[in-house]
């Protein structure tokens, strides 16, 4: 487990990567590992490496300054 500073509060946040094994219909097995996040898939099965990133959506706020 790894930890990372971030400014504001939390100040500490803690990587808690999860990992499976999961049988697939063909009957072969694949190892599926999720970071933290919950944003990048990652997924092994043989000689193959797929990956899948679903970004959280960033809004912004924008106020303007009176004075």
């Amino acid at each position: 487990m790894a930890e990372l500073w971030t400014p504001g509060a939390p100040a500490l946040l803690r990587h808690r990567g999860r990992k499976r094994t999961v049988t697939l219909r063909d009957g072969s097995k694949a190892l599926v590992t999720v970071d933290d996040s919950g944003t990048v898939t990652q997924i092994e099965s043989g000689d193959r490496l797929d990956a899948i990133v679903r970004p959280r959506t960033v809004r912004i706020q924008l106020k303007t300054r009176e004075g």
